[in-house]
């Protein structure tokens, strides 16, 4: 898996601000925040299908992708360079960083969730709804 971003700088961690998610659910944030001005191109982390791009109040603009291992989301986006149902491959460009939905500023939310040979979420039960922390499954990736 590789970073979404040309260039990482991480503004909320895998965990962090955990009375603002227990309301959800979850013991804290469930994905990593990435500085990105509005326009910055987001690029495919994984080889998969998009599964799912839609507004919603929380995430925004967002794109749903997944493959046979992982489930990815990237949100708050601007717009997007993909539509349901394509298939990217790993670094092409799916997008472009926004500040939409529920969001202190502009910023790529990024978030992973491994999936089960059946296809479910794995450690759905793990106190973040199955997310797990990015930067562990990023290929030599180190947060700054």
């Amino acid at each position: 898996m590789r970073r979404p971003l040309k260039q990482v700088f991480v503004t909320q961690h895998f965990g962090d601000n955990p009375k603002v998610y227990n309301p959800f659910g979850m013991k804290g944030h469930n994905g990593i925040d990435f500085r990105a001005p509005v326009g910055t191109e987001i690029f495919s982390a994984i080889s998969g299908k998009i599964q799912n791009i839609k507004n919603e109040t929380g995430y925004g603009l967002h794109i749903k992708q997944r493959n046979w291992k992982h489930e990815v989301v990237y949100a708050h986006m601007m717009s997007f360079a993909c539509k349901n149902g394509d298939h990217v491959a790993e670094g092409n460009l799916i997008g472009y960083s926004g500040n939409s939905g529920f969001s202190s500023g502009p910023h790529l939310h990024f978030g992973v969730r491994e999936r089960t040979i059946l296809g479910g979420v794995k450690n759905y039960d793990n106190g973040f709804l199955g997310w797990i922390n990015p930067i562990l499954a990023f290929d030599g990736a180190e947060e700054k």
